[in-house]
């Protein structure tokens, strides 16, 4: 997770939520001289203080082991008491194959490379009765095995759009995104004063919509119910293919 001073009321909700459910959590503090007190409140809570501001890149820096199961977080969503217990058994095997889960997914619409930056969101506060294919998750709802997230290197340059290059990234590395089932409200948002929508995505660089273009669009069974290629616990996502190197 990363964060920054802005937020520490956000923050603050979100980790009494999310923290009982995490054995640790790695957290970027972005703009921060000092780690702020209220930390000292979670003993699981790992806090890092970088030379410069990460913003949302700051999820990313922490580099975990291929095993490890791995949530991505933001610092202004309220995760249900289940989250964890939810993600870990709705279908099980699936981030041991070349897939991540979310709860917040996206697909871009027919043609959108003439039509620009269109798709059509699956909202994380809405139900979803069936997981699906997606173009990509939003990172602040993402689990998956540590094998599956990108070094650094890859994601430093990409402050304010790091879902899309982290959906460039699985692409070019075989890598399928999952929008997950669930009931309401799995995770809800918190009001603040920005937002990465308004301030940046609304009106996308030319050059963020070039690697849009470079996955939108590609999984062949894009918008297809899991179960129907996820037959079996463990079994192999032959939507993807073979693995392709890092």
């Amino acid at each position: 997770m990363a964060t920054y001073p802005a937020r520490a009321a956000n923050l603050k909700v979100t980790l009494d939520l999310i923290t009982p459910q995490l054995d640790r959590l790695f957290l970027c503090l972005n703009e921060y001289d000092t780690v702020p007190d209220f930390l000292s409140e979670y003993d699981n809570v790992e806090a890092y203080l970088p030379e410069a501001d990460l913003k949302d890149t700051g999820k990313f820096v922490f580099k975990p082991a291929p095993e490890d199961e791995v949530f991505l977080l933001d610092d202004d969503l309220r995760y249900a008491s289940n989250y964890v217990e939810h993600m870990r058994a709705i279908l099980p095997g699936a981030i041991d194959q070349n897939a991540v889960l979310g709860v917040y997914g996206l697909i871009m619409k027919e043609k959108f490379h003439r039509r620009g930056f269109k798709r059509h969101y699956y909202k994380m506060r809405k139900p979803l009765p069936e997981s699906i294919f997606v173009d990509y998750v939003g990172t602040g709802t993402l689990y998956a095995r540590g094998c599956n997230l990108p070094p650094f290197d890859v994601m430093h340059d990409s402050k304010r759009f790091t879902d899309i290059r982290y959906a460039r990234w699985c692409h070019e590395n075989g890598i399928s995104h999952i929008c997950v089932a669930r009931k309401y409200g799995l995770i809800k948002p918190q009001e603040t004063d920005e937002s990465i929508y308004a301030d940046f995505t609304r009106e996308l660089p030319a050059t963020v919509f070039d690697e849009v273009k470079a996955f939108g669009r590609q999984n062949p069974h894009l918008g297809h119910p899991v179960e129907s290629i996820l037959t079996l616990p463990g079994q192999p996502l032959d939507s993807v293919g073979e693995r392709k190197g890092h």
